[in-house]
C-alpha cells in the first residue's frame, strides 16, 4: 500500500485536501495522530509488562513474548512518527 493510496489508514490527510493545496491538516489527521499515540502507548505498556515478566521468570519463551511485544511497540512508534511528519509537512513545520 503506497502513501498515496486513499485507503491507507496511516495517511492523515484526504486526497481532496492534498489536491486543494490547503495549508492546514484535517481534523481527521489530528484524530489519526491521537489514535496512533494511544496505540503506541498501549503497545509499549504491553512490552514493558512482558519485559518485567521475562525479568522475573527468565526463559526463552518469555523472551520471545517480550521481543514480539517490543516489535509491535516499535512499529506503533514508527506509524506515529510517520503521521506526525506528514502533519508537520502539511502545516509547513519542516
Amino acid at each position: 500500500m503506497s502513501p498515496d493510496d486513499p485507503n491507507n489508514a496511516f495517511t492523515p490527510v484526504s486526497r481532496k485536501h492534498r489536491e486543494s493545496g490547503a495549508e492546514r491538516p484535517s481534523i481527521r489527521g489530528y484524530a489519526m495522530l491521537e489514535e496512533l499515540r494511544f496505540a503506541r502507548l498501549e503497545a509499549q505498556r504491553e512490552a514493558n509488562l512482558a519485559y518485567n515478566n521475562w525479568s522475573l521468570h527468565p526463559s526463552g519463551d518469555q523472551y520471545y513474548v517480550y521481543r514480539a511485544a517490543q516489535d509491535r511497540a516499535d512499529a506503533a512508534q514508527d506509524a506515529l512518527a510517520l503521521c506526525a511528519r506528514q502533519l508537520a509537512d502539511i502545516a509547513g513545520c519542516k
